[in-house]
């Protein structure tokens, strides 16, 4: 797994870049729209993976969920405000589907580590 302190600067990093892309305008096509449900995915799942390696969560599993749910809820309240950004309930689907499933590999990877 990754070491605390560079998991955290990471996460903390990560969430800065991510809130970065998701309130600035775009033009995008959509070509590129279509992958939007894949970033927004895996973004979370990533986001998940570095908040269970940087933190020693109290019910880690409902706290990620909940912690980077909010996260994901709040980027696309934002968007509302932001030219050429909408509210999209189905990537807010792919953040929590990302975050569920960065998690499910956290553990996964966590419990064959400790076999090893």
């Amino acid at each position: 797994m990754i070491k605390i302190p560079f998991a955290k600067t990471l996460f903390w990093l990560s969430v800065m870049a991510i809130l970065a892309v998701s309130i600035t305008p775009t033009t995008a096509s959509k070509a590129i729209s279509d992958l939007d449900k894949l970033a927004h995915f895996f973004a979370f799942l990533f986001l998940s993976f570095l908040l269970w390696s940087a933190y020693k969560l109290h019910r880690p599993f409902i706290t990620s969920v909940l912690l980077l749910s909010a996260f994901g809820l709040s980027i696309e309240l934002l968007q509302h405000f932001v030219p050429n950004r909408i509210f999209s309930l189905l990537d807010f689907a792919a953040d929590i589907g990302g975050v569920v499933v960065g998690a499910f590999l956290y553990k996964l990877l966590g419990s064959k580590q400790a076999a090893a």
